[in-house]
């Protein structure tokens, strides 16, 4: 890990498990988004919101919830506080949902926003009032190394004093999640 951060917290989704610093909270039957939605129950989340959300939204900010839940946020300036995510299927399983609406001939708006990966990005911005930069790679798998040399750039110029990052790859039956927050040193 570089010298300018360090890693606070991760959590980890992957085989209908969640885990939060490697240590299992949650485990579920189902698909993505029954999962989700028992997870959001789970963590009292009150978010009405969350339910327009498309399913890799509504995974970013499960994830930037519980790794933000214990942080003191209101002792960083709004603007240092990045977001730096990446996936391989940028927005796929939301723009298949779109164009079936298309093909119906009837195009859900709703459905079309969804339809770019880094909407992802606003939705836990919103929540959390992240108004410094934000990233969304697209990367045939998780690459960690690209990651943190972005973030490493941000904290040595200023950029940023916090950092939500990670890997974010989500199917209707599948969570290849790995995300962590950093903070500089």
């Amino acid at each position: 890990m570089p010298d300018t951060f360090q890693t606070i917290h991760t959590v980890k989704v992957h085989q209908n498990r969640v885990y939060l610093d490697d240590v299992l909270l949650y485990e579920s039957e189902g698909n993505s988004h029954d999962m989700a939605m028992k997870f959001y129950k789970l963590q009292e989340t009150q978010y009405p919101k969350f339910f327009k959300m498309d399913l890799m939204s509504r995974w970013g900010v499960l994830c930037a919830d519980l790794l933000l839940h214990h942080e003191n946020l209101d002792a960083i300036d709004v603007y240092k506080r990045v977001l730096v995510l990446q996936n391989a299927s940028s927005s796929l399983v939301s723009d298949k949902k779109f164009q079936e609406t298309v093909n119906n001939s009837l195009p859900s708006p709703a459905q079309f926003v969804y339809t770019l990966p880094n909407i992802v990005l606003g939705e836990i911005a919103i929540r959390h009032h992240f108004k410094g930069e934000n990233t969304f790679f697209v990367s045939p798998s998780f690459n960690e190394v690209q990651l943190n040399q972005y973030v490493q750039y941000l904290f040595d110029n200023h950029v940023a004093e916090i950092a939500l990052c990670g890997f974010l790859e989500v199917t209707d039956t599948t969570q290849d999640i790995e995300m962590y927050i950093c903070k500089k040193r």
